[in-house]
């Protein structure tokens, strides 16, 4: 797990979250009172156009609100042969 803790510096975050996506899977995006859960939204929505404002509203309002928790996950790739 990484987890990050500063004020918020949309540079740096944005930086930060950019080499994490290159990894990882962004999966859900929350602030102190609700989460977006960005797999669900993104089975919900008509076009990448539409996910981007949506959740692009969501952080606005996480930012605003003082508390952003941003989730990935890493797909893990399974080795021909393995059981698990």
């Amino acid at each position: 797990m990484v987890l990050l803790i500063s004020p918020f510096d949309s540079d740096r975050d944005a930086r930060a979250i950019g080499a994490i996506a290159k990894t990882f899977k962004l999966s859900a995006v929350s602030d102190d009172k609700s989460l977006f859960d960005v797999i669900q939204a993104t089975a919900n929505v008509k076009s990448r156009e539409d996910l981007a404002s949506k959740l692009s509203n969501y952080e606005s309002k996480a930012i605003n609100s003082g508390t952003v928790i941003t989730r990935f996950w890493k797909m893990l790739t399974k080795i021909k042969g393995s059981h698990t």
